[in-house]
């Protein structure tokens, strides 16, 4: 099993847009969290992952399948 972390290019953003929908869905039933307007989940720090230094948008993959992501605040 080969596990790579990778940081997320702003380029990249979407992927890592479509995985905190399917987080915040996942995780709905526990924290609240509701759809909005447009039938999404929102998430208001999205693009300060790669606007504040402090931030950092990564992501998880097994065998070269997307597995999750992580954002690390230094």
């Amino acid at each position: 099993m080969n596990i790579s972390l990778s940081l997320v290019p702003y380029e990249d953003k979407m992927i890592l847009f479509q995985l905190i929908q399917l987080y915040r869905y996942d995780s709905s039933e526990h924290d609240g969290h509701a759809l909005n307007h447009h039938g999404l989940y929102s998430y208001k720090y999205l693009d300060h992952q790669w606007t504040e230094d402090y931030r950092r948008p990564f992501i998880i993959k097994v065998d070269g399948e997307i597995a999750g992501f992580a954002l690390i605040m230094l």
